[in-house]
């Protein structure tokens, strides 16, 4: 069980985060997932990229030879005002080659 000074604690931080947002630090959030083979563009609303961060998470892929699931790396190849392009880490080896992977990624854009 928390403490009353570590739920004022996380009550100061929430607080803080809700400041950060009202006060306009991050512009703006975009956020989706695709699927793709080596690599994909996503269109996406006009950034200024170089305001920008990426995240990725969540990767995975099937294998062509055995359609088993495995874990498999995104990246990101660019980022412009209007589109994101994402490869791929095609895993070679006894299960085959990657043939599809589906990653989530968000676009974060800051002031």
């Amino acid at each position: 069980m928390k403490t009353i000074q570590q739920m004022i604690a996380d009550l100061v931080t929430t607080i803080t985060n809700i400041n950060i947002l009202k006060n306009g630090v991050i512009k703006s959030i975009q956020r989706g997932t695709v699927s793709y083979q080596s690599t994909v563009s996503v269109p996406i609303s006009s950034v200024t990229a170089s305001k920008c961060l990426v995240i990725l998470t969540g990767a995975t892929g099937v294998s062509s030879a055995t359609s088993a699931a495995y874990n498999n790396f995104g990246y990101v190849t660019s980022l412009s005002a209007t589109s994101l392009s994402l490869g791929s880490s095609p895993g070679v080896g006894s299960t085959g080659i990657l043939t599809t992977g589906t990653v989530a990624w968000q676009v974060v854009e800051f002031y």
